[in-house]
């Protein structure tokens, strides 16, 4: 291995062709390193957070403003923004905004007789350049940034995480080199009350603003319509109690837009799915995530994702572990499932972490701030990196659970709650052995599925051939009494008038009668295969 100097770095590659190819395997020569790496950059500088996406990363310096950008394929080079200025005050907080790949930060200015103002500046992608917007005044408390698409134009929300308040700027290069106050935007500024804010969020489409705040006694979820900031549109309490170190993602759903809210103090992760009017439930999903080691659960907890939540990677400052998992959407049944978590351990001592849009690539800033890792494919190598004892078979059973009765993490770890799980259910089917997964298990969970799957087909039954109707929405008989399977299920609709009308009848079998209608006594616990 040779080691290949930039003006500002050191990257670690096989071999010289490398540099002008895509990114290359790393053989690492230190034991101190990220291991399994695609590639090690070290830097001159210490930094102390990082972003990752398009080819580029970007690394800065909190308390100094300055700005590096590196470039990692289809060469190695590093940019410093603020080399050739006066580097930027104290960075408050950054943004990528997700279609533009363009980065908005604020940064603090000189205090002067008016109070601290804040710098709003954006890098364009791949431009190098940090270019300033605009001077908002009175900034009080914790400020920060969240940068999306509305209609195709850029909006920036600057929100105070102590005072509620929030300010929507649209089209921010109309205010370019401008001092503006938040009273000069008008109806764009949104107080929400009931607590501090502690993140937020847009739906897909970026119509509406979501807020998740909270006081010590109750977590709400604020809904904004940002075609009428000046209103906002309803408050959805949570639950009672604080959340240390909460992240709210948004996730898209069939129906429309579900939040996630994940506190790996907490441990836990929780899915909120309303209509589009916010106004019901659609569903709720919830895992609880005991088996986080206690070094991430602190109050320098961080949460970093992709997009899609295909990879959540949560860490803390200083820590030497990761915890990295995937929340999957099957709307074909209906459910959300959570591979992992996966833990990783004795890293070396990391400062920060980024994961790029798509989930492919993840950054990791360790040594100081002074070394960035890329990491390929996040949740094959943080499964690969996990010494804990793991089994294919048990995380297939854990994701049919998943998808046809109750939640639990997907990480083929056979834990307490997928032991619990497994036992309610088997029980439910008359599977004997219930703490065992074996083969009938996995065939009796595989039959409930495929009989549960929406294009599971209808039987065609004259009205003389169907069951004889009970009164009931279901009714049951037997096709074959001799070996009890399969069993004829008659389903019936109630119409406007609170007539049964008959829908449909389906061929089932004895683990799909017993798991989808208990009480049923149609099957025998021998009839079960």
């Amino acid at each position: 291995m040779i080691l290949v100097r930039s003006s500002r770095c050191i990257f670690r590659v096989a071999s010289t062709a490398c540099l002008t190819g895509l990114l290359c395997v790393a053989n690492l020569a230190r034991a101190d390193d990220i291991p399994n790496s695609k590639a090690i950059i070290q830097l001159d500088n210490a930094y102390d957070d990082i972003s990752i996406g398009n080819g580029r990363i970007y690394a800065w310096n909190l308390s100094s403003g300055e700005i590096d950008e590196v470039a990692y394929e289809p060469e190695v080079r590093v940019n410093n923004i603020t080399q050739n200025a006066a580097p930027y005050g104290r960075i408050e907080s950054v943004s990528t905004e997700r279609e533009s790949g363009d980065i908005y930060f604020l940064s603090r200015g000189r205090k002067d007789s008016k109070g601290s103002p804040l710098l709003v500046g954006r890098i364009e992608k791949g431009a190098g350049v940090a270019a300033p917007l605009l001077n908002l005044e009175e900034s009080t408390g914790r400020p920060q940034i969240y940068a999306y698409k509305r209609d195709a134009d850029t909006v920036l929300v600057v929100y105070d995480e102590l005072s509620s308040l929030l300010t929507v700027i649209r089209n921010p290069d109309l205010w370019r080199n401008e001092t503006v106050r938040r009273a000069q935007f008008k109806n764009e500024n949104i107080f929400l009350g009931r607590g501090s804010i502690e993140r937020i969020v847009t739906s897909e489409d970026g119509q509406y603003l979501v807020a998740y705040h909270s006081d010590d006694q109750t977590q709400t979820f604020s809904f904004v319509d940002l075609d009428e900031p000046s209103v906002v549109f309803k408050h959805v309490p949570l639950f009672s109690g604080r959340i240390k170190e909460p992240a709210l993602l948004q996730f898209k759903v069939s129906d429309g837009d579900a939040f996630v809210l994940y506190s790996i103090a907490g441990r836990f992760l929780q899915i909120v799915s309303l209509d589009r009017n916010f106004n019901r439930l659609i569903e709720k999903s919830f895992w609880q995530l005991s088996g986080l080691p206690n070094s991430l659960v602190d109050k320098s907890a961080v949460t970093r994702t992709s997009s899609s939540l295909s990879v959540i990677v949560s860490g803390s400052a200083n820590s030497t572990e990761l915890a990295i998992m995937s929340l999957l959407r099957n709307d074909r049944f209906s459910s959300n499932i959570l591979m992992g978590p996966y833990l990783v351990k004795r890293l070396p001592e990391i400062r920060a972490f980024a994961v790029s849009e798509d989930g492919s690539r993840m950054a990791i800033l360790y040594d100081r701030g002074s070394k960035v890792a890329i990491v390929e494919n996040p949740i094959e190598w943080a499964k690969g990196l996990d010494g804990r004892p793991r089994s294919d078979e048990v995380e297939d059973v854990q994701v049919l659970l998943t998808e046809l009765f109750e939640t639990v993490p997907a990480d083929g770890i056979k834990g307490p709650q997928t032991d619990q799980a497994l036992r309610r259910v088997k029980n439910l089917m008359g599977l004997p052995n219930l703490s065992e997964i074996d083969q009938v298990t996995l065939n009796a969970l595989r039959q409930v599925k495929s009989e549960r799957d929406p294009e599971y087909p209808n039987q065609e039954f004259t009205e003389s051939e169907r069951c004889e109707y009970n009164g009931q929405l279901t009714t049951f008989c037997m096709t074959n009494k001799d070996k009890y399977k399969p069993i004829q299920v008659d389903y019936y609709l109630s119409n406007s008038s609170g007539e049964k009308i008959y829908q449909a009848s389906q061929l089932h079998s004895c683990a799909f009668i017993k798991a989808s209608f208990p009480g049923s006594n149609t099957c025998k616990i021998s009839d079960v295969e």
